[in-house]
Order: C-alpha cells, then sequence, then structure tokens
C-alpha cells in the first residue's frame, strides 16, 4: 500500500459554458489546473473530490475525469482518486471502475 504524505490540493472540476444540465468538462482547463498545482510543488492531486463536484458527475464523468488526471500527470506526482457517491454500494462500484484503469486502490 502506497502510503501518502504531503500536499494533496483537491482541484475543482471546470465545466465548459453552456446549458448546465449538459455541459462539458473542461479538459483543458483543467489540465492547466494540474500543470499550475504540481509547478506549485504538490504531493499530489485530488481528483473527482468533493471540491472536484463528484455529486454532480454521473460515474462514468468521475472515472474519466480521473483518467484525464493520470495522463496529465504523467507520473510525476500521485493521486487521489475520488470514487465518493451518497451509496456505498456505487461508491465500491466507482473504485472499481478506477481500479480497471489503473489507480491504486484501498477499500
Amino acid at each position: 500500500m502506497t502510503k501518502l504524505t504531503g500536499c494533496f490540493p483537491a482541484l475543482v472540476t471546470p465545466i465548459k459554458p453552456g446549458n448546465p444540465l449538459n455541459a462539458a468538462i473542461n479538459y483543458e482547463v483543467f489540465g492547466e489546473l494540474i500543470e499550475y498545482a504540481i509547478r506549485g510543488g504538490v504531493d499530489g492531486i485530488t481528483s473527482a473530490g468533493c471540491t472536484g463536484h463528484a455529486a454532480s458527475l454521473t460515474e462514468h464523468e468521475q472515472v474519466e475525469l480521473v483518467k484525464k488526471t493520470m495522463e496529465f500527470v504523467k507520473g510525476r506526482v500521485k493521486i487521489i482518486a475520488g470514487d465518493g457517491s451518497n451509496c456505498t454500494r456505487d461508491a465500491i462500484r466507482i473504485a472499481r471502475m478506477m481500479e480497471d484503469i489503473g489507480a491504486e486502490i484501498h477499500l
């Protein structure tokens, strides 16, 4: 099990302008936020957590956001993958989906 120490800011999830019912995640801006945090010297990134609007994202969007986080980070810092849900069964299912994309899971 990986020991996490240091600073892991929970990043917001930027949304493209438009109809809030079908607005997409703005991955360009999200990548810029990650670069800014890494340049600032963080030890890791928290993605799709409460600050990242996980409760407002679909399960697919949560998983895709963490996948994109992994792509942007490129192993430079650690990542905490948010798998939160108001339902424990859903959170476990999301954690398994995160595991399928290569996230290290600790249940």
